[in-house]
């Protein structure tokens, strides 16, 4: 992607204000800004444009209720412009609280995505780290995209066939802490195109799936598929109990709609099991990526870390157990999916996430609501 550019057309984005820690010198700030512009064009994503009359400070004792009238102060936004907002956040006001305020306040009274970055961050592109740099980039450029672009795709569908929607549900609630949560559904078709992220609309009560909540799920899906979808392949994180399994495939069943189509849903699962190879010399070590483990006609072992490149001291490669509880797909169809899916890392282009992409974006949503509980945060895709 940084040699060619991204998968979606170049784009021109102006960036509305730019708030930084009063105790960096201006010119620090002015000389990172001429970076990110400058390498925005070279990797071919196209322009950031900056005109520096909208610079703002921040101290470290910084109060919440301060946000609201920094942000208020920065200028209105142009219409048909595509426009960010770029907060660097000192140490001291790193927690998520603040981010995602921020995020907020320019959501509500700018309407445009803000771009939070850390004063580490700023230091380690200082120290010549270019991956840093690089990050944002994939970071400004996501912000702005539109359903049906893409920043990579899958050059072959996951399916094998570009028929299936894979869908991801995050939950703004833990189910044991027995509260009401919303509900959150993140969507895309086999090659990583036709993404959207949304709420589903019906909130998850209790502790276990109820057959008012997945049919809502079903109306929901309805609405949000593809034309092409025959197949839909729904993941959530995990256990799923045989009592909900009976209430959804009963749901699928009487829906009418759901009858012709092949719907699959799989539990995707932390295991606590650690597995270790021998090499030639009998050395002990991490599991390459893309090591699956077949246990039976619907469970399997997936390892899609990047563990194997480390010394054993620094982590070891934790499995997912992937259950199909509903569906028709075989193991090794199963395992092959979603270790495509996991290469749709957007967020980290180097790396192979341990979760499918839209698995990744549903549960980010979630635990964004669960701090500010107001749905205009997730308008922009939340890399």
């Amino acid at each position: 992607v940084f040699k060619f550019g991204p998968y979606s057309q170049e784009k021109e984005i102006t960036i509305h204000s730019v708030i930084y820690p009063m105790h960096i010198p201006r010119s620090e700030i002015d000389s990172f800004i001429d970076e990110l512009c400058a390498v925005f064009q070279r990797h071919k994503f196209g322009k950031l444009i900056f005109d520096r009359r909208s610079y703002f400070t921040i101290s470290d004792d910084l109060k919440e209720e301060r946000i609201k009238n920094i942000v208020g102060q920065t200028p209105k936004t142009e219409k048909n412009k595509l426009s960010i907002a770029v907060v660097i956040l000192p140490t001291k006001l790193a927690s998520q609280k603040f981010r995602l305020f921020f995020k907020e306040k320019f959501a509500k009274l700018r309407e445009i995505p803000t771009q939070i970055m850390l004063e580490d961050t700023l230091n380690k592109i200082k120290q010549g780290e270019y991956g840093a740099i690089k990050n944002l980039l994939i970071q400004i450029y996501s912000k702005v995209l539109r359903e049906g672009e893409a920043i990579w795709v899958l050059e072959k569908p996951a399916d094998g066939r570009e028929v299936t929607t894979y869908v991801g549900l995050g939950f703004s609630q833990k189910p044991l802490e027995g509260k009401r949560a919303n509900s959150f559904a993140a969507l895309c078709d086999a090659r990583g195109l036709q993404l959207k992220w949304k709420a589903i609309g019906v909130p998850f009560e209790g502790r276990y799936i109820t057959q008012k909540w997945f049919e809502g799920v079903l109306r929901f899906l309805e609405g949000n598929i593809g034309e092409k979808t025959k197949r839909v392949v729904i993941f959530r994180r995990g256990d799923t109990y045989p009592s909900e399994v009976q209430i959804m495939q009963s749901s699928i069943e009487n829906s009418g709609f759901w009858c012709d189509f092949d719907v699959n849903f799989v539990s995707v699962k932390d295991e606590i099991k650690r597995l270790y190879s021998k090499n030639e010399e009998g050395s002990v070590e991490n599991l390459p990526s893309g090591i699956f483990i077949v246990l039976n006609n619907t469970e399997a072992l997936c390892y899609s870390s990047l563990h194997q490149s480390l010394e054993l001291r620094q982590g070891t490669a934790v499995p997912v157990k992937l259950k199909l509880e509903i569906g028709k797909t075989s193991p090794i169809d199963m395992m092959k999916e979603y270790y495509d899916l996991c290469y749709l890392n957007w967020s980290a282009p180097i790396t192979i996430s341990k979760y499918p992409f839209v698995l990744n974006i549903a549960n980010e949503i979630a635990e964004m609501v669960k701090e500010v509980p107001d749905e205009i945060i997730f308008r922009w895709l939340p890399l």
